[in-house]
């Protein structure tokens, strides 16, 4: 039974993403009830101080981060899919197809925005926490990181893991640069999106063994069933 179960989940990343769950469900009940964390203010504060002069990045993972999400899960999936690596492309599937499941409990939280006026602001109306745009940077770049050896070559893998993280920091900055979330909402969206991202790789070994059981049944039933 265990050795079942090993093959079709993978243990480490099951208990790493049931932690991440535990702490995403903990950290909503407490946005419900705080409209902010210690450090929020602070923090958005000295984000808030970096000016004009942060526009182009802030306008950059503002109103740019879906079509940056999008391309760059476009080029990732189709590098992986030419060298034929189907397992890592089901994962990339799974956590995607996640995403949009992710709004409910934001929208259960309930969670007010912070009230300043700045030079960008969505027009938004539904919970502050956690932060939409960070957890789709999060989710697509979390996938980048982990799958760049298998994407670019070798000697840069690890400037584009540096990229990936840098990205999703600047996404979190530029949302509160635009007074739309606070700081926690922000670092509350990754550990929500990775709790998603380590969810499905749990279940990469079942997408491989699933995939070996399709093949093998190709073949038999429907009057394939090899004779004796």
């Amino acid at each position: 039974m265990a050795d079942r179960v090993v093959r079709w989940v993978d243990v480490r990343y099951a208990m790493t993403a049931g932690f991440l769950g535990v702490l995403s469900v903990l950290l909503g009940v407490l946005a419900s009830k705080y409209d902010t964390f210690p450090t929020d203010t602070v923090v958005n504060a000295a984000v808030r101080r970096l000016g004009i002069g942060f526009e182009p990045i802030a306008y950059t993972f503002n109103e740019l981060v879906v079509y940056i999400a999008v391309g760059v899960i476009g080029i990732v999936t189709a590098a992986l899919a030419a060298r034929r690596q189907w397992r890592a492309v089901a994962v990339v599937a799974a956590v995607m197809a996640l995403r949009p499941v992710l709004n409910v409990p934001k929208a259960l939280v309930g969670r007010p925005r912070p009230s300043r006026d700045f030079p960008i602001r969505d027009l938004v109306s539904d919970s502050s926490f956690p932060s939409g745009h960070t957890m789709t940077a999060t989710m697509v770049f979390a996938l980048l990181f982990m799958f760049a050896p298998r994407v670019v070559p070798r000697r840069a893998v690890g400037a584009v893991r540096v990229l990936s993280v840098a990205s999703v920091v600047l996404t979190g900055m530029s949302r509160m640069w635009a007074s739309v979330h606070w700081f926690s909402d922000t670092w509350g969206a990754v550990i929500w999106a990775l709790a998603a991202v380590f969810a499905v790789l749990a279940l990469q070994s079942g997408f491989g063994a699933l995939g070996e059981r399709v093949r093998g049944d190709q073949g038999r039933g429907a009057g394939f069933e090899p004779r004796g």
